[in-house]
């Protein structure tokens, strides 16, 4: 994970410096013949324990930064669930609502299927209504036309019986 190759990286620059420390103090000495002195040993060895504790409160604060960034994935992970579940039941409400979309517009079609039954429904009543109006008249017209012809005879007739007309 991230920590164990944090550890081991840390490690490599521990064992890094610590030769560079050494190749160091081995170029710089008096000669090789005599070695370092005992001041210089001293000196060299406080600077490796300085860089060594340098190391180890960077590798201190790595492991914090890393168990941080640990509780904000965890805390990530925790609000991706709960996004998740809040999609879903969006998803679910949005299926309910198509699903009673669709049935609303079959409704609404065999309504409008009803509806236009209904408006041929009355076109024919009007259609037949129209002419029961038109026979009416007809006849009532034909029965004036008749009783006027009637009256015409019988005008004649008395016209004729008088002597008036030929």
């Amino acid at each position: 994970m991230l920590t164990d190759e944090l550890l081991e990286t840390i490690e490599r620059v521990i064992a890094g410096v610590a030769a560079f420390i050494v190749f160091i103090c081995t170029i710089g000495g008096p000669s090789l013949n005599w070695g370092p002195t005992r001041e210089q040993l001293t000196k060299a060895y406080l600077q490796s324990n300085r860089h060594v504790a340098q190391l180890e409160s960077s590798l201190q604060t790595a492991e914090q930064n890393t168990k941080a960034q640990k509780a904000q994935l965890a805390a990530a992970a925790g609000s991706v669930t709960a996004i998740q579940a809040q999609v879903s039941a969006v998803q679910k409400e949005l299926d309910a609502s198509t699903k009673r979309t669709s049935n609303e517009a079959a409704k609404v079609k065999e309504l409008e299927g009803q509806l236009q039954a209904a408006k041929a429904e009355i076109a024919k009543l009007k259609d037949t209504t129209a002419k029961e109006d038109i026979n009416g008249q007809l006849n009532a017209a034909v029965a004036r036309a008749n009783k006027a012809e009637d009256r015409v005879r019988e005008l004649t007739l008395q016209l004729h019986n008088a002597g008036i007309w030929p």
